[in-house]
C-alpha cells in the first residue's frame, strides 16, 4: 500500500511511484490525478501541498469504509409525496 511505503521511507514523497501519489491523492484527499498525463515533479508537489494543507487525512488510515456509505435498502427513503 501506498500509505505504508511512504510510512517507511520517512515521508520523502520523492520515493513513492506515480500510480502511488495518484492513489494517496485520491483516497486521502478527493483529488483525481491522470497518472498518465502528470509528470512526477507535478504530483510531488500537489501532494505535498496537500499533506501541508492537511496532515490528519493521512492518518485516517483506519477509516472503515463502510462508514462513508450508508446500507442500502429497498425504499427510497427520502421521498416527497
Amino acid at each position: 500500500m501506498a500509505l505504508e511505503k511512504l510510512s517507511k521511507k520517512k515521508g520523502d514523497i520523492d520515493k513513492l511511484y506515480k500510480r502511488e501519489m495518484c492513489s494517496l491523492l485520491l483516497v486521502f484527499y478527493g483529488q483525481y490525478m491522470d497518472e498518465e498525463k502528470t509528470k512526477k515533479p507535478e504530483l510531488i508537489k500537489i501532494l505535498r501541498e496537500k499533506i501541508q494543507g492537511n496532515r490528519y487525512a493521512l492518518q485516517r488510515s483506519d477509516l472503515d469504509i463502510s462508514e462513508l456509505f450508508s446500507p442500502r435498502t429497498a425504499e427510497p427513503t427520502s421521498l416527497l409525496v
